[in-house]
């Protein structure tokens, strides 16, 4: 193990009991498995079933050794599930990061000024990507310390005892000495528990919606983010209509 060359790639980090570990270049530690029993002479790779508690999870899970390939080296042939969040991914990509607004800073001739003394720093410099590395890394530390992101308020569905198992099973991650099933049993209880806080939230969202005399089309929509409106509206003859005077006079025609 110690002539190999190589870091783990974004794998699952797990702890299991009995297996000796090794410390990668990246610090990370690697627990090395090969089919059912542990690997001396070679690179192993993790097994469900002798997983006891998921330190991080990244995108890549479920990696098997393709066997029938001979490599000649100490490379091996690797099968694994890619894990993309399509709509996490789209929604970062899609994000807006310039959100500060100057009139909101608390101190806008403090902010101006540092910046002015620290990009005199930047005259030291003379090839352009020094320069614009500079200039990320001043601009990313000032806005750090004048403006600080607030966080988003979301709604919160499930209950304190819910919260309560889940912290719970946090602590159990940095415990090396957790049996499996009593792992496994709390993974159960919390799933239960937030299908039960889900029903209850729901319930709760339906009563409060009939008292106010709305439809069940107000849980279809993020009232956080804003009603969308209609702009325009297409009529028989093929025209565009833009007024709202005009498209609320054409709908009462279609449904009066």
């Amino acid at each position: 193990m110690n002539k190999l060359h190589w870091d783990s790639i974004r794998l699952s980090e797990v702890r299991r009991q009995g297996e000796n570990t090794m410390i990668l270049k990246s610090d990370n530690l690697f627990y090395h498995l090969e089919g059912d029993y542990s690997s001396h002479d070679g690179v192993g790779f993790i097994m469900k079933s002798f997983v006891i508690c998921l330190i991080s999870c990244h995108l890549f899970n479920d990696v098997l050794v393709i066997n029938r390939f001979k490599t000649g080296s100490d490379h091996r042939i690797v099968r694994g599930t890619l894990n993309l969040n399509i709509r996490l991914e789209k929604f970062r990509l899609m994000k807006s990061t310039l959100r500060v607004s100057y009139t909101l800073i608390k101190n806008p001739e403090s902010l101006l000024l540092e910046l002015s003394n620290r990009f005199q720093c930047l005259m030291n410099y003379v090839t352009v990507d020094d320069i614009n590395n500079k200039l990320v890394e001043t601009v990313q530390a000032v806005g750090a310390k004048f403006w600080k992101p607030q966080p988003l308020k979301r709604t919160q569905k499930l209950f304190d005892r819910t919260l309560d198992f889940m912290s719970k099973r946090r602590e159990l991650w940095s415990q090396c000495s957790t049996s499996a099933s009593e792992y496994r049993q709390l993974n159960r209880q919390i799933f239960k528990c937030i299908q039960l806080d889900i029903r209850q939230f729901n319930t709760i969202c339906i009563e409060q919606a009939i008292e106010r005399n709305q439809g069940s089309k107000v849980f279809a929509r993020d009232l956080a983010i804003g009603r969308s409106r209609l702009t325009k509206l297409k009529i028989d003859t093929g025209d565009m209509i833009f007024p709202t005077s005009d498209i609320l006079s054409e709908i009462e025609k279609s449904y009066g």
